[in-house]
């Protein structure tokens, strides 16, 4: 009930915003997204009004919120066609059977996730759900630092319909993000290079093993690759069809992005530098809901945080890196760390991920540097500086993070390539094929 209720949410809104364009496949996926980060917003303002977690008063807003949308949208009785899929449900479905099974095989070995999804996500969805006096101190002792919200709450909306804490809720959730990430990426590409590449792309994506473990272990990843990819993919929407829907699907999911994870807060920082581009294409009205919406979000993400750290009688900002010592940048073991670790990354390794890593984001910027002019105007690599500028920002930051540097990388390493692999297939496949524009 509370998935289905999100993606009601999500798909009212975004049909109102349709009017009279097209709705499409891909459309589906975007309703998903925006409903999982509105009904996490409901949760935590249900929690606000009512001092703590009442199940009664967040039923309420919610059954409010659902049927205010869709008598909106029954008054308007707006008439929008829908475009053709161009790939049967049965075919997708035949997809995700491999997803199906990996993952189902991955919760009968870990139902509480990995290490980051019981010890630290689904432990505070169980503090927010429980809602004793005193549970953010308790919080606050146990975990050090601080992590956006969005994940935790939704757990907890999926609890609150079931009743109890279950351990399926968030591996239904974790499970539910890797569909519509791979939905997300097969539908979008449907519509530009056909339907048999867009099927392989998706079978690509799964085939890589690491996504199937890392996308069920209830970490908040998962949701950092999904929206990720949805504003990539909104924002290349816009450009092929400028429109209400897209303009806020973009804005909303930024935010979304930046509330998932610290990581999703910096690439939405560098999104916003580096892709002038797209918001020079907007025009005005396009633009005020795409910065309207992208704002109200982030207003309402950051309340969120100054009620929890004043909660807990904190001040309102707190370095999660408790470690943080700039002197570290000086140290030349440091450095020698970063470069013996690059080094096995990109050439010792078994798999050679690194080098491939770094030669497809190569590839691809040349292959957009090449396009024909009037295309798309350098968007692909806007995205790759994006990614890119990531990883050297990170890289430089660790450095002066911990003294165990070797450790952090080596553990960080995976969990950022499996946050970007959904974005470079997208990417990948839309350069290999012509676009219809």
């Amino acid at each position: 009930m509370g998935f289905l209720l999100s993606f009601l949410i999500g798909f009212g809104i975004l049909r109102i915003l349709t009017g009279k364009n097209t709705f499409r496949a891909v459309d589906l996926f975007f309703s998903w997204g925006l409903g999982v980060g509105l009904a996490s917003q409901i949760t935590f303002y249900s929690i606000l009004i009512g001092g703590r977690y009442k199940q009664e008063l967040l039923f309420c807003i919610t059954f409010i919120i659902i049927f205010a949308i869709w008598f909106f949208l029954l008054k308007k009785k707006q008439v929008f066609r829908v475009e053709p899929s161009g790939l049967p449900v049965i075919a997708f479905l035949a997809v995700l059977l491999p997803l199906v099974i990996a993952q189902k095989f991955i919760y009968s070995s870990l139902p509480y996730g990995d290490w980051d999804g019981w010890s630290l996500w689904n432990y505070r969805a169980n503090s927010l759900f429980r809602s004793v006096d005193d549970w953010l101190p308790v919080y606050h002792n146990a975990i050090q630092g601080m992590h956006p919200w969005l994940l935790p709450q939704y757990i907890v909306w999926g609890w609150s319909f079931t009743g109890k804490e279950t351990t399926w809720v968030p591996a239904l959730t974790a499970f539910f993000m890797s569909c519509a990430t791979v939905g997300l990426l097969v539908y979008a590409l449907v519509s530009s290079i056909g339907r048999l590449p867009a099927i392989l792309a998706g079978a690509y994506l799964i085939s890589i093993p690491y996504f199937n473990w890392h996308a069920a272990s209830q970490y908040a990843s998962i949701f950092v690759a999904f929206y990720f990819l949805g504003s990539v993919i909104a924002l290349r929407e816009y450009l092929r069809e400028p429109s209400f829907k897209y303009a806020m699907a973009a804005g909303s999911f930024m935010a979304f992005l930046a509330n998932s994870k610290d990581e999703g807060i910096l690439l939405t920082v560098l999104m916003l530098v580096l892709l002038k581009g797209f918001f020079k294409k907007q025009n005005a009205g396009h633009g005020k809901i795409f910065i309207t919406v992208f704002a109200a979000l982030m207003v309402m993400f950051v309340l969120t945080e100054v009620f929890m750290r004043c909660s807990m009688g904190m001040p309102s900002l707190e370095s999660k890196y408790y470690l943080l010592d700039p002197r570290l940048v000086l140290d030349p073991g440091q450095w020698k760390v970063l470069i013996v670790f690059m080094w096995r990354l990109f050439f010792l390794s078994s798999t050679t991920g690194g080098i491939i890593f770094f030669l497809l984001l190569l590839a691809l910027s040349q292959a957009d540097r090449c396009r024909r002019a009037g295309r798309t105007n350098g968007f692909h690599d806007s995205i790759l500086r994006v990614i890119g500028i990531f990883f050297l920002i990170f890289s430089v930051l660790y450095i002066v993070v911990t003294t165990d540097l070797d450790w952090r990388l080596n553990v960080t390493a995976n969990r950022m390539f499996f946050i970007f692999a959904p974005t470079l297939v997208y990417l990948v496949f839309g350069a290999l094929y012509k676009y219809e524009e």
